[in-house]
């Protein structure tokens, strides 16, 4: 409008005019698509601003008849978007009906208006279509909120036109569907608050004939036609006549309320009384009695709804009407071989409206019937079946189903039921929930004192403990937890007083349950967990006997982890913490990587501070007790105390607020002052020792201002490891302890140089490799701070350039691998190294013996040499008078007989036969590097002949030729 000012408004609803006749007419359609896309568009146009309203207000009655026809003319299979169909017409009616004045001067326009649109839905809810009885049932009640009028008043003037065409009309001549139509038209008219028929012979007409077709067979009902495709028809029809049944029911009470009715419906009193004698006495209450067995679960519905109206409005029914309606299934309960499930759920639908009126004493019938059809070989062959369409189990299940509908007494058979099902549930294997978990469910919620007390005094028994728990679990016994929790007083006894394992591993799981499905009981019931603990202490039975028993153990121990685990997410309790850690001792078959994934996450990571705060310092007053194993007291440093510092130490830098001087100071006098003294912890093995240094590495690093009080111990104790230890793991940790030492602290040259040397000196397969290598790079940054005045190469350069030709292979690999991670540290001496490096090329690469790891390490000792040659060049190109005078390598360059020597290997390196690997991995990086070395921009001066050069750029031609493009 602002861009084309030109155009008018009304210009612009000519031609909304023309695009709603298209949409319009796209909803009429037959193609479902083309319908949708009609509709879609209609829904557009209402959320359209300014013009949209105008436009639905000039068409509105045009547009509710166009959406009605969409659902009237659906396709036999729906699709699925039907609500955005009625979602559009009610919003279409919000638009043209939500302005309406029905207070002020334009009041009686309004509401003609409304009566007329009213007028437009109100046959339709005799439609045979469902979908259009519904949508104009949410219409009707959307008019009826936006005006404030009752329905009764908007529905009067169209009342007698739509009643006369049903009354009119005999039901038994009509299709199903329109009888269903009518029937569903009269109920919603009849539930309206005033109803808005009125009881005339008309309508008792129509309630007899209704009443007929209800209580007819289906053979009656469908004639000649397919039982099978009338069927579902049929249970349509029997639905609405006993829901217009049951809505009519209370009419009469309306009626004999209104005093001008009472005066105005003298001359047929008689026919009130025929119809409350008629209908409630005999024959709809015996239709509602008969329903219940039906196999239709939608009957049996609105059939136990009646009946449960009939009792509302009489307190006890007549005897000959209850014995009359109880017959069919008291015979079938005579016989268990005409026990059928829809007779059993109509007993069930019954007991809950009729308790008062059976006996205790038929729960004696339905056990024996229970334990008659709970034949074993059944039972075996369900076991393997499908039980959703297993009559046998069904009918099991509908017979437990009935217990906690049974009068208040029937307590009486909690035992033998519980038994029968925890057999029948053996026998089919089951060992989670199963379909009869529910039935029992209820039955044990109503008695849940004497359930418990029952399979208290059975924890020696596994599969009834299994059952207690699958209901339990699957949360469909609220009493019964409650009263199971109220019992852990007595658990907690059996615990601690029973021997036996079942009964052990039955309290333990009990306790797993109470916790998970409880979130308080773990903080409430802190003793339960105490009593838990103690257990845990109690430690491994004796090895003599544990592998008889290693199945239960490893049971017991995994139910505490859980127990322990799910009171520590619920409540801080650090001592549990302490006591999880003892799991890594144990030989058992427990998952012990989820056991260190929730510390990690539970402990280290943790945003609590206090808590992870009051962890340390337990762990300083927890550490001297000698009740907890050395064994224990590593695995509480490796998985609690480290991480902690560690995980610290990488979030935030305020790492005061987690640790003190006193906290070191405790540290130093437990640990570091009796470490030094070779006799200190005699116990210990060489595991406490490596997480002892590994800690202590940890708080060098990452907290060196905390440590300078402690420092000389430090070094000492790290040193004497270094020195006399005879495990080469804990020689290469008290190494990296020494590393991080050396760069944090200012350290004699004579130790640098010793740590150095004793880690290149170890062989290369020995130890942990990882470790050695993070050791050397730690340390190797702290080689220049020690070197002296002498000129020359440093020392440590010519203490690792005699090891290379002392040691053997073993340390030159070490060596090489250590100058190929830190190659800046080797280029000012690499004068020493690389006529060594030329000349040992074969050893790595070309001996039979050699692997593919050392081929590579050969590889990246050239690239290095070449990156070195390279910049020594632009030292050389940048400044040449001072790199004339430099003391260092900085300006040295390969001589040209080396350089020719490595050419020489590369090229017979990449010619030799390889396996698939090797051409996968090594061949491409060899020619690569060849390809740079006598590029353009390689070693030019390299004079080898041209035998190096053509059959190098050969090997390169070939192998990049056969490469796919």
């Amino acid at each position: 409008m602002n861009t084309m000012p030109s155009i008018t408004q009304q210009e612009i609803m000519l031609i909304l005019h023309q695009i709603a006749n298209r949409f319009t007419a796209l909803c009429l359609d037959d193609s479902w698509t083309r319908k949708s896309a009609g509709c879609n568009g209609i829904d557009i146009m209402t959320k359209t601003p300014d013009l949209g309203p105008k436009w639905i207000m000039d068409r509105e009655v045009d547009l509710y008849r166009t959406l009605l026809h969409i659902l009237k003319d659906l396709p036999s299979d729906l699709p699925r978007d039907i609500d955005d169909v009625v979602e559009v017409l009610m919003s279409v009616l919000r638009i043209s009906n939500g302005q309406l004045d029905f207070h002020g001067e334009g009041a009686p326009q309004a509401r003609n208006k409304l009566i007329h649109t009213v007028g437009i839905f109100f046959p339709e809810l005799q439609s045979p279509n469902p979908l259009v009885r519904q949508a104009s049932q949410k219409c009707i009640a959307l008019l009826v909120t936006l005006s404030g009028r009752p329905a009764v008043e908007l529905l009067m003037p169209h009342r007698d036109r739509m009643l006369m065409g049903i009354y009119t009309k005999p039901l038994r001549a009509l299709p199903f569907s329109k009888q269903i139509g009518m029937i569903e038209a009269i109920r919603f008219c009849v539930s309206l608050d005033p109803p808005l028929v009125e009881l005339n012979d008309e309508l008792l007409r129509l309630l007899h004939e209704t009443l007929a077709l209800a209580d007819a067979d289906d053979a009656q009902l469908l004639g000649p036609r397919n039982l099978r495709q009338g069927g579902l028809e049929v249970i349509k029809l029997r639905v609405a006549c006993i829901k217009l049944l049951t809505a009519s029911m209370p009419l009469t009470d309306f009626f004999s309320r209104q005093h001008q009715t009472r005066q105005r419906w003298a001359t047929v009193v008689c026919l009130i009384l025929i119809l409350l004698t008629y209908f409630l006495d005999h024959r709809v209450t015996s239709v509602y009695f008969k329903s219940l067995y039906s196999p239709s679960p939608e009957v049996k519905d609105v059939a136990h709804e009646g009946l449960r109206m009939v009792l509302t409005h009489q307190s006890r029914l007549p005897k000959e009407l209850l014995q009359t309606g109880l017959r069919p299934i008291l015979m079938n309960l005579a016989d268990p071989k005409r026990l059928s499930v829809p007779g059993l759920e109509g007993l069930a639908r019954l007991l809950e409206l009729l308790t008062n009126y059976f006996k205790v004493e038929i729960g004696h019938k339905l056990l024996d019937h229970f334990r008659i059809v709970a034949d074993p070989q059944l039972l075996q062959e369900s076991s393997k079946l499908s039980l959703v369409d297993n009559e046998g189990i069904t009918k099991l299940v509908r017979l437990a189903n009935i217990f906690h509908l049974l009068p208040s007494t029937a307590n009486v058979f909690l035992e033998p039921l519980v038994n029968a099902i925890v057999q029948t549930e053996t026998q089919m294997h089951f060992s989670t929930q199963s379909p009869f978990s529910e039935p029992l469910a209820r039955y044990l919620d109503r008695y849940p004192t004497e359930g418990i007390d029952l399979f208290l005094n059975n924890l020696q028994y596994p599969r009834q403990i299994r059952t207690l728990r699958s209901i339990l679990q699957a949360n469909l016994a609220p009493n019964l937890l409650r009263e199971l929790s109220s019992r852990t007083p007595v658990l907690v006894d059996c615990l601690r007083t029973m021997n036996e394992r079942n009964v052990v591993i039955a309290v333990l799981s009990l306790f797993r349950d109470l916790g998970t499905l409880i979130p308080t009981w773990n903080a409430q019931n802190s003793y339960a967990i105490d009593a838990v603990v103690e257990l845990w202490q109690a430690g491994l039975p004796p090895p003599e006997t544990i592998a008889s028993v290693i199945t239960d153990i490893t049971h017991k121990y995994s139910l505490m982890l859980t127990i322990f685990t799910k009171a520590l997410q619920q409540s801080p309790r650090i001592d549990l913490l302490f006591e999880i850690t003892s799991i890594f001792t144990f030989n058992l078959g427990v998952d012990v990587i989820g056991v260190t994934k929730f510390l990690y996450e539970h402990v280290a990571l943790s945003e609590d501070a206090i808590f992870r705060r009051n962890i340390l310092m337990r762990f300083v007053t927890w550490f001297i007790d000698p009740a907890y194993s050395f064994p224990q007291k590593t695995y509480v440093i490796r998985y609690l105390i480290t991480p902690i510092l560690l995980v610290q130490a990488k979030r935030s830098k305020k790492i005061v607020s987690l640790i003190d001087l006193d906290f070191i100071n405790q540290l130093h006098r437990i640990i570091w002052q009796p470490m030094n003294d070779v006799s200190a912890f005699p116990d210990a093995d060489d595991l406490f020792r490596i997480e002892i240094l590994h800690l202590t590495t940890v708080l060098v690093q990452f907290y060196p201002d905390l440590l300078d009080e402690v420092r000389k111990d430090i070094m000492k104790y790290a040193w004497s490891y270094v020195t006399s230890s005879d495990d080469v793991i804990v020689k290469q940790t008290a190494y990296l302890l020494a590393a991080r030492f050396f760069a944090a602290f200012p350290t004699p040259q004579k130790f640098i140089l010793h740590a150095w040397t004793g880690l290149l000196r170890i062989p290369h397969s020995e130890g942990r490799i990882p470790l050695r290598q993070e050791a050397l790079a730690t340390l190797a940054p702290s080689l220049p701070k020690s070197e002296g005045s002498e000129l020359g190469h440093p020392l440590w350069a010519k203490t690792t350039r005699r090891l290379l030709a002392e040691e053997g292979l073993g340390s030159m690999v070490t060596i090489y691998h250590l100058i190929v991670k830190q190659p800046q540290l080797f280029f000012p001496v690499r004068s020493l190294f690389v006529p060594h490096i030329a000349n040992s090329l074969n050893k790595l690469g070309m001996t039979p013996s050699s692997s593919l790891d050392s081929r590579l390490l050969s590889i990246d000792i050239l690239q290095v040499i070449f990156d070195w040659e390279e910049q020594a060049t632009q030292t050389v190109k940048r400044n040449p008078p001072l790199a004339q005078r430099s003391q260092d390598d900085s300006t040295w360059l390969t001589p040209l007989g080396l350089r020719e020597n490595m050419v020489s290997y590369l090229v017979r390196l990449s010619t030799v036969t390889h396996d698939q690997q090797a051409k996968n991995n090594l061949l491409p990086r060899a020619l690569s590097l060849l390809q740079l070395i006598v590029g353009p921009n390689g070693w030019t001066d390299v004079t080898v002949g041209l035998r190096f050069f053509s059959r190098a750029l050969e090997v390169i031609k070939i192998y990049w030729l056969q490469q796919p493009i």
